[in-house]
């Protein structure tokens, strides 16, 4: 009887062994195989109205083109000038030449130099066009800190007698309030709005000096 006993209590104990084991074991294949949470980040700045409308123009927004390194939605990051990197769990809210096609489109909707500002081509006349095509759109990670580093070249065309009123290439990098992809997002919206702004003074420039002669 007490052998039989003895062997009752082992088997107990091996019972309750080979339970904990098994819920450990699920445990931990859980938490191994659950999948990593994908971050989205988006451009975001203030931009002032003005819907008084300087030209009576009406321009054409081509969607910006850009290298083929920067056309996914993964954010990319450098700690080189020789190796692109990629965040796998790190995303743009979309394509970077997308989502600079909009900002250009609101920021020059809002600049009120234009009586209407469109994406081209469509089913409307245009007096003006843009171009644009992004060279860089990354984040740098120096040793003093992280950095967003925005690069641009533009194209500005009169379409009625299919000239050129200016090439524009730009870049702008800004130093991230933190190391972290969030913050990057918030210097990269600077970097943006600061090359807008730039690119707004080119074209009332050129209007200025075309809308005169």
């Amino acid at each position: 009887m007490k052998k039989r006993k003895r062997i009752s209590i082992i088997n107990t104990y091996i019972t309750k062994k080979s339970l904990f084991l098994l819920t450990f074991f699920i445990f931990l294949i859980f938490n191994c195989s659950s999948v990593p949470v994908v971050r989205y980040y988006y451009l975001n700045y203030d931009i002032s109205q003005n819907n008084n409308a300087k030209y009576p123009y009406v321009l054409g927004i081509e969607k910006f083109d850009s290298d083929e390194v920067y056309d996914n939605d993964c954010v990319i990051f450098r700690d080189t000038p020789y190796e692109v990197k990629y965040y796998v769990y790190k995303k743009w809210a979309s394509y970077p030449k997308t989502m600079v096609s909009e900002k250009a489109l609101e920021h020059l909707k809002a600049s009120g130099l234009f009586k209407s500002v469109r994406f081209y081509p469509g089913f409307h006349n245009i007096d003006y066009l843009l171009r644009g095509y992004i060279k860089g759109f990354e984040e740098w990670d120096k040793p003093d800190g992280w950095y967003a580093k925005f690069s641009l070249e533009c194209e500005f065309m009169n379409v009625h007698n299919d000239s050129t009123l200016f090439l524009l290439r730009t870049d702008r990098m800004v130093k991230a309030n933190g190391k972290n992809v969030l913050e990057v997002a918030k210097s990269m919206s600077i970097c943006v709005q600061q090359i807008f702004n730039e690119l707004t003074t080119k074209i009332d420039e050129a209007l200025a000096e075309s809308h005169n002669e």
